[in-house]
C-alpha cells in the first residue's frame, strides 16, 4: 500500500508499505500502468531508502558498451553486421539502450536485460561470415523441416471430430438414443 511519495536523486519516489512492515520503493506508474518499476525493498526502512538510490544512481550512469549485432528481421543470406552501443538501462522498463549504427544513420532501440548474447566488437571478420552461413543454413534447413512437417502431419484432435461428425451424420435420427 502507498505511504507517501520522497525524492531521491532529483526523481519522485513513492513509498509502500506492507501490514508485515516491509518497505518498498517504487517508481511512480506511468499512464497504462497500475503500479510503478520495483526500485528495492527491506524490512528496514533506511535500508531500503539507501537500496533504491543506489538503485536510481546505477540506472542513471553513463555508459558506452561496444558489440556487434544482426540487422533486425533479416532475409536468408541477407544477414549483416552492424556496429553498436550499449548506453545504459531504461529507468522504467528495465531493457538496456541502445544505438545501432545501420546503413540508415543510426537507431536506436532497447534490448531485454536478459539472454541476449551479441557479438564481441573484435570478432574477426572470416568468423562473423562463417557464423552467417551457419545462420543462413540453418534457416534453409528449418524451412525444409516445417514444408516436410506439414506434409506429413495432421491435426489429430480436427480429425476425431470430424470422424465423429461423421458417423453421426450417416446415423439414422430414430437410431439415435435421447434420454
Amino acid at each position: 500500500m502507498k505511504v507517501g511519495e520522497t525524492i531521491i536523486l532529483k526523481q519522485t519516489v513513492e513509498i509502500h508499505a506492507s501490514s508485515s512492515g516491509y518497505w518498498q520503493f517504487r517508481l511512480p506508474p506511468v499512464e497504462g500502468e497500475s503500479v510503478g518499476t520495483f526500485l528495492a525493498g527491506n524490512s528496514d526502512f533506511e535500508r531500503a531508502k539507501k537500496a533504491a538510490r543506489r538503485q536510481l544512481r546505477e540506472l542513471k550512469v553513463p555508459i558506452s558498451v561496444h558489440f556487434l549485432t544482426y540487422n533486425p528481421n533479416p532475409q536468408p543470406n541477407q544477414r549483416t553486421t552492424y556496429p553498436a552501443i550499449a548506453r545504459g538501462i531504461h529507468l522504467r522498463t528495465q531493457e538496456v539502450l541502445v544505438w545501432i549504427d545501420d546503413d540508415h544513420g543510426g537507431a536506436n532501440t532497447t534490448y531485454s536485460r536478459y539472454g541476449n548474447r551479441v557479438l564481441k566488437p573484435d570478432t574477426p571478420k572470416d568468423q562473423i561470415e562463417i557464423y552467417t552461413k551457419k545462420l543462413n543454413q540453418i534457416a534453409v534447413a528449418t524451412k525444409k523441416l516445417r514444408e516436410w512437417w506439414d506434409q506429413n502431419t495432421f491435426d489429430l484432435n480436427r480429425a476425431v471430430a470430424d470422424a465423429i461428425k461423421q458417423h453421426v451424420d450417416t446415423l439414422d435420427p430414430t437410431e439415435i438414443d435421447e434420454d
